[in-house]
């Protein structure tokens, strides 16, 4: 009997992002929907805990993602050694016979075994707070599944499930440069390059104003200070007038917390600031302005 459709550990790697950018964008557009509640009600009003209450079936859905990500993660370092690593016993292996059998309709092992597969078969270790944070996930994904209320969450606790995916198993504590990866290559949801920058810009705004500069800091690392424009996204997303600035300067070059590019700058003249600033190597966009040189 042959095995066909063996998967190989890039597969699972590639769709470990694709479920991790499927919930983080299901996110976004939750908190964009969100933010226009707190606009019209103020938040923490009845009308915003009525909306978050009434939406319990995305946050479901999210988490569902995201621990869908984590599991098919896992599955890579172990399809990395071998991929029949991942089938069951033997009592679940068909009978021996002519032809073949697809890799797909073999039973795999659950969920709950991973994570002994790797500690013994694995090529990649993962930390104690991976693994604590994977339990705390597959606990929360269970009660929300499994109770007819499910599990109590806020939306900052749904947040953090995503950046510690992202630091843990994606490697990136900032989710953002993983975001324009995915948006960047064949699996990305946007068909028009020139607005992935802005998607990506917008979210990354969107989500800072949400849950607060300090909270950014102390999650992402981004500086709660003055920041600069990244001359990448911000002339990418050249058609938006209105982009935030997301780049720290550190007076040699800049680096972007929504795209992850560092960018060399050189000094000149800039017609609309009235003085030296300091341009983009990339774009020659002013980094104070967005004016182009």
């Amino acid at each position: 009997m042959k095995v066909t459709n063996i998967p190989t550990s890039e597969d699972f790697d590639r769709e470990s992002h694709s479920a991790f950018n499927l919930a983080f964008d299901t996110f976004t557009r939750f908190i964009s929907d969100h933010s226009y509640v707190i606009e019209w009600a103020g938040d923490e009003t009845p009308e915003t805990l009525e909306h978050i209450e009434s939406s319990k079936y995305l946050i479901r859905n999210i988490i569902n993602l995201l621990f869908l990500s984590v599991e098919f993660q896992l599955k890579s370092i172990l399809c990395a050694t071998s991929p029949f690593l991942l089938l069951d016993g033997p009592k679940s292996w068909p009978k021996p016979k002519s032809g073949t059998v697809s890799f797909g309709s073999l039973r795999s092992i659950s969920a709950s075994d991973l994570q002994r597969a790797i500690e013994l078969f694995g090529n990649k270790e993962l930390s104690e707070g991976a693994w604590k944070h994977f339990e705390k996930l597959r606990a929360f994904r269970n009660e929300s599944s499994h109770s007819i209320s499910g599990a109590e969450y806020s939306l900052e606790s749904i947040f953090i499930h995503i950046l510690r995916v992202s630091e843990y198993f994606l490697g990136s504590k900032n989710p953002f440069p993983i975001r324009i990866k995915f948006l960047d290559s064949a699996d990305g949801i946007y068909v028009y390059p020139d607005h992935l920058r802005n998607q990506a810009l917008a979210e990354f705004e969107l989500l800072r104003k949400i849950f607060g500069s300090e909270f950014f800091k102390a999650e992402i690392g981004v500086p709660d200070k003055r920041l600069n424009y990244c001359g990448v996204c911000h002339w990418e997303g050249k058609d938006w007038d209105e982009q935030p600035k997301t780049a720290e300067f550190n007076g040699e070059q800049t680096y972007c917390y929504a795209c992850g590019e560092t960018d060399s700058v050189y000094e000149a003249h800039c017609a609309l600031c009235e003085g030296v600033q300091a341009f983009s190597t990339k774009s020659d966009l002013c980094l104070n302005c967005g004016y182009k040189a």
